[in-house]
């Protein structure tokens, strides 16, 4: 059966598979324990498409059915299966309900699925280069992640450990933007909510992250004031032309550096009061308790 006109790879199941979740199922069943290592090859090419959610729900809802099938000789359909993670809202939410239920069924996968998780922390830029459209996309998509990721946790205590591995070795490079910085950083500090054991770990993470674009803005600084007196005798444009830009790179890293320090701050401000609040609330158990 192949499927509609916008997608150029056939669908890898029967019309009547498609049209009944049973069979469906039945397919997926056989697909997955065939002893035909590559009998999965169709279904991993067919997603590599990002088929839209219409036509893909269906068959990502079977393949969370059918999780404990999933073994690591299928890894390349798991990656083409996350890539969903990208595609519109119900696509996001059916993907992950199917990674959480494949890294519950086994831990063969739980590395690589919480590294796709904490590598959709960074934006997206939409294929029609809307800005307005790429803030709205994070907001509903670090939602879901975060549920996702509260979920794994919650079914696989040990993934902790993978979790800070994944944050320490995506974490953006100084270089990135100032949008791409704090979308990782505010999506870190959220996490922290369900995971406060690795607060101390990623606390001295992103402090040194920023320590790195500060000493970047004063060696900036330093080599400007250098420049500055150099040029007090020159002669040609071009020559001021390249401090010019370096003084921009400056402010630009500065406005970065001031923009995840807000984060930060604040960050800071909610942990304390809820701190506060929870030792209020024990003071005040305690003192009725009496």
């Amino acid at each position: 059966s192949s499927s509609a006109g916008f997608i150029s790879v056939p669908v890898p199941f029967s019309d009547e598979a498609l049209a009944s979740p049973p069979k469906l199922h039945q397919e997926l069943f056989g697909i997955l324990e065939s002893e035909d290592p590559d009998a999965f090859r169709p279904l991993h090419r067919w997603l590599m498409t990002k088929p839209p959610y219409e036509v893909s729900a269906p068959v990502l809802e079977a393949m969370a059915e059918c999780a404990s099938s999933i073994l690591a000789h299928h890894r390349q359909l798991v990656s083409a299966t996350l890539r969903l993670l990208d595609c519109d809202e119900r696509s996001c939410i059916a993907t992950l309900r199917f990674l959480t239920e494949i890294v519950t069924a086994s831990s063969e996968f739980l590395k690589h699925c919480v590294r796709e998780l904490v590598a959709n922390f960074l934006p997206t830029k939409p294929a029609d280069g809307d800005v307005n459209k790429e803030v709205v996309v994070q907001e509903w998509k670090e939602i879901h992640i975060q549920r996702a990721l509260r979920a794994v946790l919650h079914a696989c205590p040990m993934a902790t450990s993978v979790l800070f591995d994944s944050l320490r070795a995506l974490y953006p490079h100084k270089r990135q933007s100032a949008e791409v910085q704090t979308a990782f950083l505010r999506q870190t500090f959220a996490l922290l909510d369900f995971a406060p054991a690795l607060l101390h770990r990623v606390v001295q993470l992103v402090v040194s992250r920023m320590v790195e674009i500060d000493v970047d803005i004063v060696l900036q600084q330093k080599q400007l004031e250098q420049a500055a007196e150099e040029e007090a005798d020159a002669i040609f444009a071009v020559e001021l032309g390249v401090s010019e830009r370096d003084l921009s790179r400056m402010r630009a890293d500065a406005q970065k550096l001031d923009a995840m320090l807000l984060l930060f701050f604040d960050f800071i401000a909610k942990t304390l009061a809820q701190r506060s609040a929870h030792a209020h609330a024990r003071a005040h158990a305690h003192a009725h308790a009496r």
